[in-house]
């Protein structure tokens, strides 16, 4: 199988599919995708590329530094909440004390730090698929207030080099969750497109250098040797089970490569992986409850978010088990000989991430879970609700603060394309560029970002 200039370009701009992190949703283009929704089995590279963006769901929730992340996006919202008047519009943090604007301040950086870079500074020739050289890797410890707690972070920063066959260009990444899921995921992926190696070579041509391999490139540098697939995504996933997921990369990969010299591959992945599991229940149950359910009651008792919210808190708590039970439980995705059937089941058998998928022809306003069941319809309504105050929270954060929403940059609706509620078809203008414009306290029937917007307003009443 060739790919079509129309997947390749879409493939090179990441607008195949596309999972937002801490919204619970993946949006699926329309055009890719529609022989799913019309009952047929997709493709090798639908499926494949499916599977890459539901493993960043399951990693944003079934893992340490994912269900960090969220926990820290939701008191984001928190924060957020306080900003915002009874119109639905937020006038920045200058509305909050100095005492919690500095508390923001540490929970954006605590957060950028988690995460690292997602692309080089400068950008660059990293979308060619050219060559990549990590030049050298540096430690960076903080300590971040994270009120009443002093919480101290260890983070990496790394000098990386692209060549193509007449440039060279110097730039540096910070190294963290970002790199590592994006690396799972196009591991997995590339697993899962061998079966056609013609199809695998056009796509590993069309999609960028970064961040996807920046994770192998470090594990190269460090061990002077390309890494097996299924070890590197072991090694990241282990990282991920951490709250420093790049520094912990580093020392696995370290730690891995002298177990090498008297040990098997087996061997030493077992001895890394031992004291990783021997805690790992106990610091998931008590990170959801007593950071993701303290900091989701408030949410709870907001109008429409409430059924929403509690989905999502029982989804993580229902990935626990599955996790340590079986640590490495996405590459059931890699089983050699797995068809694309097989695959769909194997989908199935795991909790379901809720879609989208826009369509140009025929708009509509539907999430549909790629399960045998899925939750009530107003369950469903509650979550888009949630995943629209998420949105509407998210787009005024920047690195240091939260801006007041005339000065927040285009973001448009995660749902625009596929609504079908009125602001969808009266302002459509609005949903691709400025959402929240669409909400008016007076609308009779909002749409779900409508009333996640609604249900962010700071002290007013909202409405149930």
């Amino acid at each position: 199988m060739k790919l079509s200039d129309v997947d390749r370009d879409l493939l090179r701009s990441g607008r195949l599919a596309h999972y937002r992190r801490n919204f619970s949703l993946i949006r699926l283009e329309h055009g890719f995708w529609g022989p799913i929704l019309e009952g047929r089995d997709p493709t090798l590279l639908q499926v494949s590329v499916f599977v890459h963006e539901y493993l960043h769901y399951l990693h944003n929730f079934s893992t340490i530094a994912g269900l960090y992340d969220l926990i820290a996006q939701i008191r984001l919202s928190s924060f957020f909440i306080n900003t915002v008047d009874k119109d639905g519009r937020s006038h920045g943090s200058l509305d909050l004390s100095e005492e919690h604007q500095s508390d923001l301040r540490e929970l954006l950086a605590w957060q950028v730090a988690m995460r690292g870079d997602a692309i080089p500074r400068p950008y660059g020739l990293s979308r060619d698929r050219n060559t990549m050289h990590v030049k050298s890797i540096k430690r960076n410890n903080r300590d971040f207030m994270l009120y009443p707690n002093v919480v101290p972070v260890e983070s990496i920063s790394i000098d990386l080099e692209m060549r193509t066959n007449d440039m060279t260009e110097p730039c540096t990444m910070a190294f963290g969750s970002s790199c590592l899921t994006e690396a799972i995921s196009w591991e997995v992926e590339r697993t899962i497109l061998s079966s056609d190696q013609s199809l695998l070579a056009d796509v590993a041509q069309a999609v960028p250098l970064a961040p996807y391999d920046v994770a192998r490139a470090v594990y190269t540098h460090l061990a002077h040797e390309e890494p097996e697939s299924e070890v590197l995504v072991r090694i990241a996933i282990l990282a991920m089970l951490s709250s420093a997921p790049g520094a912990e990369f580093v020392d696995f990969v370290g730690h891995y490569c002298r177990l090498r010299a008297n040990h098997s591959r087996d061997e030493a992945l077992e001895a890394l992986t031992r004291p990783v599991l021997a805690v790992l229940k106990d610091q998931l149950q008590r990170l959801l409850d007593d950071g993701l359910a303290l900091e989701l009651r408030e949410l709870k008792s907001r109008g429409m978010l409430g059924l929403g919210a509690s989905f999502l808190e029982e989804t993580c708590r229902k990935y626990l088990p599955l996790r340590t039970k079986n640590m490495f439980f996405e590459l059931d995705f890699v089983r050699p000989g797995l068809t694309v059937s097989q695959l769909l089941e194997q989908l199935k058998s795991h909790p379901s991430c809720p879609v989208i998928e826009p369509s140009i022809e025929n708009q509509r306003q539907q999430q549909f879970f790629w399960s045998d069941s899925g939750p009530s319809d107003e369950t469903i309504d509650s979550l888009g609700a949630f995943q629209g105050f998420m949105q509407f929270s998210s787009s005024h954060l920047t690195r240091t603060a939260i801006a007041p929403t005339q000065g927040v940059r285009q973001d448009p609706c995660i749902f625009v394309g596929a609504c079908g509620a009125p602001p969808a078809s009266e302002f459509p203008e609005r949903c691709a560029a400025r959402p929240w414009e669409n909400f008016m306290i007076e609308r009779p029937r909002q749409c779900w970002y409508g009333h996640g917007v609604g249900c962010a307003r700071g002290n007013e009443r909202v409405r149930r």
